[in-house]
């Protein structure tokens, strides 16, 4: 199951970044544009069309990839209308109540149609024990984080990013415990989210727009409630919460703040939302992404590793965790930090630039770069002769995609924050197709023939190497440890994990200060791998 995943995933992440121009060429077509002002935080007109992107994506793969069903048909009616509902909010900028009552029609849909809603029931519930209660909370909730994703969605990377780990935990669940379909679902979007930061990343050169926000969270919301536990207690209607708990949370806060201020908590925008405030405490934007990153990935893993009967004290960890990040957010914002923040953050960058300055090792780290890229993109061409046809044409797409990517970074540009992690995939890709058909070994041997130099490159270096994190070392840590919760049901995935995180050390290190041009070098050979790969099929 996971091997038919990763093949999904893989392929949604091929059309999406095929569909990023098309989304771009529309979003300055219809005009869908957001505009700086006051509220919000960029500062240049950015398109708001990484929906229209996600939605197609979702279309063409479940169209290509799986028999319709009446439950499917649903789906695909019911995502339709709540992306139309976000395109046109992002066209025409609807009313609360308009989009409220767009958002009613969409979960009685998926409540009535699809039957999924909370299930409640047993001895200890009370009155809570009827199906109007259950069709009560399932509205709340599939509303409720429709609008959460949406509400977040007001930093670069934020919303896309939280929404890659909720997705990663879900897929996880639906493997584990066999939801087929969820995981299907789950797999397209994640696939597309991947394309899709890498344009989203501060400084954004392409954002979500309501179609793509309000399309991550219904599903996000209706897959954690497909895949929840089914206890009939009040804990498995807590225990969702946990996909998106940061999110869920700030929306309540910001409902009774706008309340207890006199405000219409529906058609009141403010900026204290918590990215509003870790940006006014002079945390960068990075910075606040990690920090987002960090705490959703501690909740979405806690979701799936927790057996039905410690549910509670995941939930209490949680919330207890979450009422910490708020108290340690209050007490900064009281003791006016913010000036001490700015000063480190000012003080790191000049040591940062002083350290990476004026390096004159660029030329062995892209020797050792090529090299490294070289020796498994050989070792998979020597391999890959023998395998199904389809493995070849999914290979060439992605690397097709990889290097489109990266031209349109270039063409918008976009640093393409993400290129290194999605190499990461790639890697893992290949040495997972490597290891399953027999070449351990072989991969194993690169390692150790690579070390040397890595190691040379290491001892003779001048300046110091610093390894910042960065958000997407945050996503890849959390989905690793998702992937790494599989291995019993895949004994292969440790050490398929292990070596692709050797290769990402070693290319993360040697790209320092670098990035840019190993990145080119990176595509050029991707080209001719693709070269090699469309000889063998044709």
């Amino acid at each position: 199951m996971l091997d038919y995943f990763l093949k999904l995933t893989t392929f949604s992440f091929i059309i999406n970044t095929l569909l990023i121009p098309l989304s771009l060429f529309l979003a300055k077509k219809i005009n869908i544009v957001d505009y700086p002002d006051k509220r919000k935080i960029h500062i240049e007109p950015t398109p708001r069309s990484g929906g229209i992107a996600i939605f197609l994506t979702f279309l063409l793969t479940i169209l290509v990839t799986q028999k319709l069903t009446p439950f499917l048909t649903m789906l695909i009616i019911a995502n339709t209308l709540i992306f139309l509902i976000g395109i046109i909010d992002d066209k025409y900028n609807l009313s609360a109540y308009k989009k409220l009552a767009g958002e009613f029609i969409v979960a009685t849909l998926i409540i009535f149609w699809g039957s999924i809603r909370f299930k409640i029931g047993g001895n200890y519930t009370g009155f809570l024990n009827s199906n109007l209660v259950s069709i009560l909370l399932s509205y709340m909730w599939i509303i409720g984080v429709t609008n959460a994703i949406n509400l977040i969605d007001g930093m670069d990377g934020l919303a896309g990013g939280i929404s890659f780990l909720s997705f990663c935990a879900i897929i996880t669940i639906a493997i584990t415990k066999g939801f087929a379909l969820q995981g299907i679902i789950a797999g397209v979007f994640l696939g597309s989210i991947i394309s899709f930061l890498n344009f989203n990343l501060p400084m954004a050169k392409l954002f979500l727009g309501d179609s793509g926000s309000l399309l991550l969270g219904f599903n996000i919301a209706i897959l954690s409630l497909s895949v929840s536990y089914k206890t009939g207690t009040l804990l498995s209607v807590i225990f969702p919460s946990l996909f998106v708990l940061i999110p869920v949370i700030d929306t309540i806060y910001a409902f009774f703040r706008r309340i207890i201020k006199g405000k219409n908590p529906l058609t009141t925008p403010d900026r204290e939302h918590l990215h509003h405030k870790l940006l006014l405490l002079k945390f960068s934007r990075n910075q606040a992404l990690i920090i987002f990153y960090f705490f959703s990935g501690i909740f979405t893993t806690i979701a799936i590793s927790l057996k039905s009967k410690n549910i509670l004290y995941g939930i209490i960890f949680s919330l207890s965790l979450i009422f910490l990040l708020f108290l340690a957010i209050y007490m900064l914002e009281k003791n006016k930090v913010d000036e001490k923040i700015e000063k480190f953050n000012h003080f790191t960058d000049k040591l940062k630039q002083k350290l990476l300055s004026g390096s004159n090792e660029q030329n062995n780290s892209l020797k050792i770069f090529i090299i490294l890229n070289s020796s498994l993109y050989v070792l998979a061409l020597y391999a890959i002769s023998s395998f199904k046809e389809y493995y070849n044409i999914i290979l060439v797409l992605l690397f097709i995609s990889y290097i489109i990517l990266a031209i349109i970074s270039a063409l918008l540009k976009e640093q393409g924050k993400m290129l290194l992690f999605i190499n990461f995939w790639i890697d893992f890709l290949l040495i997972y197709v490597l290891v399953i058909n027999g070449y351990e070994k072989m991969v194993q041997i690169i390692l150790i023939v690579i070390f040397p130099f890595f190691l040379y490159k290491l001892i003779s270096r001048k300046k110091f190497i610093i390894l910042i994190p960065t958000p997407t070392d945050i996503l890849l840590f959390f989905s690793i440890l998702t992937i790494l919760i599989l291995k019993k049901y895949n004994p292969d995935i440790f050490p398929i994990i292990f070596y692709t995180a050797i290769f990402y050390t070693y290319k993360k290190i040697i790209s320092i200060g670098n990035l840019e041009t190993t990145v080119k070098f990176s595509l050029l050979q991707s080209l001719i791998f693709v070269l090699f790969l469309l000889s063998l099929i044709l």
